[in-house]
């Protein structure tokens, strides 16, 4: 047998507090995703009783992640968002008649743009082509 990793060391901590509070994970939606690596490396650790696989990219908070750490996935994620957004305002217009473009312009701002932008902090590595997609 292989020596422990720390980040073995530190699930196992995890797993005990979670064993005396009483708190369970679903071993099943929790990913091992190794960040800044080259190449995709197929790891696992264990967890408890089950073992944790790694990916090369996962969701958490709705933003997409990537062990490379480039950003193109997550904005085009973010755009497909915000056009379907912007489509279902197109759509009540379409629906409903004449809306005052006031109002329209208000729920772009407050609802399109956030879409879009959700999650901007995390974009790292951002290229000239990404920022052509965002604009």
């Amino acid at each position: 047998m292989y020596p422990k990793s720390a980040l073995e060391r530190q699930l196992e901590t995890v797993y005990q507090y979670s064993c005396q509070w009483g708190y369970e994970f679903n071993h099943r939606k929790c990913k091992l995703v190794v960040f800044n690596s080259s190449h995709f490396k197929d790891t696992s650790v264990k967890f408890g009783n089950s073992v944790i696989n790694s990916v090369e990219s996962t969701t958490h908070a709705r933003i997409l992640l990537n062990n490379k750490l480039t950003c193109s996935d997550t904005i085009d994620c973010r755009i497909r968002k915000a056009c379907s957004s912007l489509f279902s305002i197109t759509n009540i217009e379409e629906n409903l008649g004449d809306i005052n473009p006031t109002l329209i312009a208000s729920i772009v701002q407050s609802i399109v743009i956030p879409t879009a932008l959700y999650g901007v902090v995390l974009w790292t590595n951002f290229t000239a082509k990404d920022q052509i997609k965002v604009e």
